[in-house]
């Protein structure tokens, strides 16, 4: 949904820079007519300039939230593998069950333990992942409660897009 706001925010933000900066020019052919005239051709122009300012921000933010949205997906797939293991996961064995590569596994794994969603053990020399058992709740809540709180300043400018 995030994807499809952002293509239409950026859309719209070219027609109305576009549809500006002709207003722009025709302002600036009517001053020498009638400078009142092109004067208020003008700020016409910078109005629809504004706008397509705006309509350029809002597409920006739309694109974030759905970067943002993508990598709790991710994330929560990460998790989900490592529960469901239930033992201790490798980034490669990681990267297997994703279809992802390598580094992609390595991230999302150091991201859920940064989160403290996931431990680190190292064995043989090998960095190995898990999950706690009965963390799932907790881990699920906690990771939802950052989630909505960020949604939630984000779903006040939604209101507003």
């Amino acid at each position: 949904m995030a994807h499809t706001a952002g293509f239409g925010w950026s859309a719209g933000s070219l027609v109305l820079a576009v549809s500006g900066a002709m207003t722009a020019g025709l302002a600036a052919l009517l001053w020498v007519a009638s400078p009142t005239l092109g004067i208020v051709v003008g700020t016409l122009a910078a109005l629809v300039l504004l706008f397509a300012w705006r309509a350029a921000a809002r597409a920006g933010a739309r694109r974030r939230e759905a970067k943002q949205a993508t990598r709790e997906g991710w994330r929560a797939a990460a998790l989900q593998v490592l529960r469901a293991r239930a033992r201790d996961t490798s980034t490669a064995e990681l990267a297997d069950q994703l279809r992802i590569d390598e580094r992609a596994a390595d991230r999302l794994l150091t991201e859920l333990s940064a989160r403290d969603e996931a431990h680190i053990d190292i064995e043989d020399g090998t960095v190995k992942y898990r999950v706690e058992p009965g963390s799932g709740s907790e881990s699920a809540s906690g990771s939802g409660s950052g989630s909505e709180s960020e949604s939630g300043s984000e779903s006040g400018s939604r209101g507003r897009a």
